[in-house]
């Protein structure tokens, strides 16, 4: 794998069986990719990528599938900071997030 913004440093650092479990995963980049440009399930993979996955039809190992449920996003970190400016308005950042294909290909 080519040298990609620190990314060979990171899986040195990682398990053999982690590495061969997210290589398992790569097979299934274009359909992942294909089902995430669907707003419901891009939001769906951000807050519980293992439920999201299952339901696109992609296999886990039980430690994947693990892994993914101990980490997965809390409600209460996804709602946006609001700012209060001193004139009173108040401002809620909005982040939309698309998957548009396959980076590196």
């Amino acid at each position: 794998m080519p040298e990609i913004d620190g990314i060979n440093d990171i899986r040195k650092k990682l398990p053999a069986a982690l590495l061969k479990e997210f290589d398992e995963l790569k097979k299934y980049d274009a359909q992942v990719t294909k089902a995430l440009q669907e707003p419901a399930m891009a939001r769906l993979f951000f807050l519980d990528p293992g439920a999201a996955l299952k339901k696109i039809g992609v296999p886990l190992s039980p430690q994947m599938a693990g892994l993914l449920e101990k980490n997965k996003v809390k409600d209460d970190r996804l709602r946006a900071k609001q700012y209060l400016f001193p004139d009173g308005q108040v401002v809620t950042p909005r982040l939309t997030v698309r998957f548009t294909g396959i980076w590196g290909r």
